[in-house]
């Protein structure tokens, strides 16, 4: 079995990695201390102790750092889990959210919320939406997730005026400084 060795410094000293190990994300900072542990001579088995991550990783986090320098070492973006829906299935979705639900053919409703536009997803492309993603999802493509508000059943237009005129010239007027 052949021992895992830094054999390039790039410029670096093991002291180096620790200051730089404590300004770095957590997952970055275990990484330089996988370098610096191996750089300093320990097995792979006890820096597995230390640092809790498999002897592969291990491995390459100094595979990397020999290839690339401390480059090799920086996360990338994660790439995240594939798309639940095609490119034609979201532009079709964006499409019919654009529309009321009712002008979809998806009952009488209004207005879309989010029990009918996860039924309305389900029941087309057969892919269960979570609220939590419809809110990261609608976002991303253009729409916005808002709350129903309510509407007072006598109201009166012309106190509602008045005071939606009030609360413009407070909006507007520089607060009173004591």
């Amino acid at each position: 079995m052949r021992v895992l060795r830094i054999t390039q410094t790039w410029g670096w000293t093991p002291e180096a990695l620790v200051e730089e190990a404590r300004h770095a994300p957590p997952r970055v900072a275990e990484r330089w201390q996988a370098v610096r542990l191996v750089w300093q001579g320990y097995p792979t088995a006890e820096v597995r102790a230390i640092v809790g991550r498999h002897p592969g990783g291990i491995r390459r986090y100094g595979r990397a750092w020999n290839a690339l320098g401390p480059a090799g070492l920086v996360m990338g973006p994660a790439p995240g889990g594939r798309p639940k829906l095609s490119e034609a299935q979201t532009a079709a979705l964006i499409a019919a959210v654009a529309q009321s639900p009712a002008a979809v053919g998806f009952g009488p409703a209004v207005n879309w919320d989010s029990k009918i536009l996860q039924a309305y997803i389900e029941g087309q492309y057969g892919v269960r939406f979570s609220r939590g993603h419809l809110r990261k999802w609608l976002p991303q493509h253009g729409f916005s997730w808002t709350r129903p508000t309510s509407v007072l059943k006598r109201a009166r237009p012309a106190e509602q005026a008045a005071f939606a005129e009030r609360l413009a010239a407070l909006k507007t007027t520089p607060p009173r400084t004591p």
